[in-house]
């Protein structure tokens, strides 16, 4: 969620709650912020509440507000990132892979692509990439 509301909005212009279950016919959607009903997320990035941990199942609700009527929050676009322990932010697993040499390619807007051979010899490896800014 974009943190660059106009500031006559107010500080709360754009909220959200979400709702979680761990089968999508277990009743009614209870929608929740970090510390329950009466709350709401707020912060782009933010962590979502562990009570929703294991649940397959995901709703949200975004709620507007203005504390001037000549100016309306932005809402542009909304995106929730899925990690777990096995995978954390910023890193891949292949599976399945035969064992021989593979061509690694790793690029991000703002730095230098990393290209590499990586030898797959066993089941397990791991393959650390430092990225470094360009110019």
């Amino acid at each position: 969620m974009p943190e660059d509301q106009p500031p006559e909005v107010g500080p709360d212009g754009l909220r959200f709650q979400i709702a979680s279950k761990k089968n999508k016919n277990q009743g009614q959607w209870t929608f929740l912020g970090p510390t329950g009903a009466n709350s709401y997320y707020t912060l782009a990035d933010r962590n979502i509440h562990s009570r929703h941990d294991s649940d397959r199942y995901f709703r949200y609700k975004i709620f507007l507000q203005t504390a001037d009527t000549k100016f309306t929050p932005n809402l542009a676009e909304v995106s929730f990132v899925f990690t777990s322990s096995c995978v954390p932010p910023g890193q891949v697993l292949f599976s399945g892979l035969d064992t021989g040499d593979y061509t690694l390619t790793v690029s991000r807007a703002g730095y230098q692509t990393f290209t590499d051979t990586v030898s797959v010899t066993s089941s397990w490896q791991v393959r650390d990439v430092l990225f470094s800014s360009q110019g």
